[in-house]
């Protein structure tokens, strides 16, 4: 997993926000929960398995997803999830999206086919944690190579990675804001395709 900027993720969320609040939608900017200390990133840390790593850690610390799971539009077209919303997902979304089971067994089929989706091989180990939602579609970063993929059901490929690191996937959706391209967001396109 590469350093990041911690300043630039945190500009980037700042960005949304005052998009958010130049609209008029401040109820968007206000839905945002205060940020989750340190122990509790832990505590989330230890039920994954897994470290959370810098970029999760800055984000989740500045703020713990959105207090209404029925909000939208935070990260594109889907709420940013608590931490605890973010845990009730993950095992879900790993079984259904990269065939892993909550002790480790693949299951034998999935919504997508390896060979459409690119991953690379670590990635198919189910350490993802989803950052985002609605309904059945995810945004999740994995938490060894720390890459970002979006994940939507009925297309093919169902996952696909649209951002190297959270700071550039939180920057990509300020710029895209900011350009006038909220349709990419809302349809969920933001990122590499």
């Amino acid at each position: 997993m590469q350093s990041f900027d911690d300043e630039q993720l945190q500009k980037a969320i700042d960005d949304i926000v005052e998009w958010w609040r130049e609209r008029g939608r401040d109820e968007i900017a206000d839905d945002l929960a205060p940020g989750a200390p340190a122990e509790r990133l832990d505590e989330v840390a230890a039920r994954l398995g897994a470290p959370l790593g810098a970029e999760l850690r800055a984000l989740y610390g500045r703020h713990d997803g959105q207090r209404d799971r029925e909000s939208k539009w935070f990260f594109g077209d889907l709420c940013f999830a608590a931490l605890s919303y973010a845990l009730d997902l993950q095992s879900g979304m790993v079984l259904s999206y990269f065939g892993v089971g909550p002790n480790g067994e693949r299951a034998p089929e999935t919504v997508f086919a390896a060979k459409q989706t690119p991953l690379q091989a670590e990635e198919y180990d189910g350490r993802w944690l989803p950052i985002a939602n609605d309904g059945g579609d995810f945004v999740a970063v994995h938490l060894g190579t720390g890459r970002v993929a979006r994940a939507r059901k009925g297309e093919l490929p169902a996952i696909r990675i649209v951002a190297p690191s959270l700071t550039s996937y939180v920057s990509d959706i300020a710029s895209a804001l900011w350009d006038d391209r909220f349709d990419e967001l809302s349809s969920g396109r933001i990122g590499p395709s």
